[in-house]
């Protein structure tokens, strides 16, 4: 498989990620760059928003992290996490509606992956 390379839109991506996931959980704060609490819902929320970096615009995971201020090693918790977090029906269903989400902006933008 060829190595994506990185792209100029990578932090509107995020933002656009970041933005989708927050609106989905309730959680507006989470386009905050410096968010002044970290509760346990944010911290889920940035792991998801990394997880739809990473697999819907297809982001290495050093890409990812460097996108979110965070270690590659960070980056690879959160994938497992949200990975895991998959099982449950609820969580799944509200991860696909914003993945959907993010495939149409994609398309939208013309932007292939």
């Amino acid at each position: 498989m060829p190595r994506r390379r990185i792209s100029p839109l990578d932090p509107a991506f995020t933002q656009l990620t970041l933005a989708a996931v927050g609106l989905e959980f309730g959680l507006p704060e989470l386009c905050d760059p410096t968010p002044r609490r970290r509760t346990k819902q944010i911290v889920f929320a940035r792991q998801v928003a990394m997880y739809l970096a990473a697999t819907g615009f297809n982001m290495t995971t050093t890409r990812t992290a460097e996108m979110f201020g965070r270690d590659r090693s960070t980056v690879s918790h959160a994938l497992g996490v949200v990975e895991d977090s998959r099982d449950d029906a609820v969580f799944n269903r509200k991860l696909e509606k914003v993945e959907v989400f993010l495939d149409q902006c994609r398309e939208s933008f013309g932007v292939g992956v």
